[in-house]
């Protein structure tokens, strides 16, 4: 668990050090998750069939994936680390307000007013530091989408083994991306 916590948290120190801009890095990285996810699912003999309309699904939250990882270095890269990790943090205002829409059900006010803490400090950055107003921007569309493909993916989750959804969420997602870098 350390270990993951490390890498994760190591993500954004790595996602600055790394000079391709935002497409370029995350065209790689779900390239190469993809691949190896393909390895491991090979060499395991662990594929599983998914109905079609099961991988259209793994295929919205990868291109979800794909978008969020995006902007969420766009954000490194416009403002810096800490700022993209701080706007991230506003998933928590974006996951109980999308919840129930995906979902159905209601909104829970306790979560929406500890989430609103994340956007109240979201602004006293912007605030006082309005120079990395395209920054916070990106790290913001970042925690929205975050919480989009999480709940989209919860749905699916119990289903399927998880690598093979993360294959399929990372094929798509890179496909995608491949298709938008003429573009960006």
């Amino acid at each position: 668990m350390h270990l993951a916590v490390l890498l994760w948290g190591f993500t954004g120190v790595l996602g600055r050090a790394i000079t391709l801009d935002a497409p370029m890095l995350v065209w790689y990285r779900m390239l190469l998750t993809a691949v190896f996810m393909a390895a491991i699912l090979f060499w395991r003999k662990q594929w599983v069939p998914i109905p079609r309309a099961d991988v259209k699904r793994l295929a919205l939250v990868g291109i979800l994936m794909g978008l969020h990882w995006v902007a969420f270095y766009a954000s490194i890269k416009l403002a810096n680390i800490s700022i993209a990790l701080v706007c991230l943090s506003t998933a928590s205002i974006f996951t109980p307000l999308c919840d129930p829409l995906i979902n159905g059900g209601r909104h829970d006010a306790r979560e929406l007013i500890l989430g609103s803490l994340a956007i109240l400090g979201v602004y006293c950055i912007y605030s006082f530091q309005q120079f990395y107003a395209w920054g916070i921007l990106a790290g913001v569309v970042a925690a929205l989408l975050s919480s989009v493909f999480t709940i989209l993916n919860k749905q699916i989750a119990n289903k399927y083994p998880s690598r093979t959804m993360v294959f399929y969420e990372m094929t798509t997602g890179w496909l995608f991306i491949s298709l938008l870098i003429p573009i960006l």
